[in-house]
């Protein structure tokens, strides 16, 4: 399991980067993507 280990260390890297978590409940997609979107957030 190669890619997930790349990827929950590239989510740890860039949480402690920019000192916040990349899943929240409020961006978290529970149903099919096309009934909910996400919606980005300008700094």
């Amino acid at each position: 399991m190669e890619g997930g280990k790349i990827a929950g260390d590239a989510k740890k890297a860039l949480e402690k980067k920019t000192g916040r978590p990349v899943s929240t409940p409020e961006n978290y997609l529970t149903g099919p993507e096309n009934r909910k979107k996400l919606t980005v957030e300008s700094d």
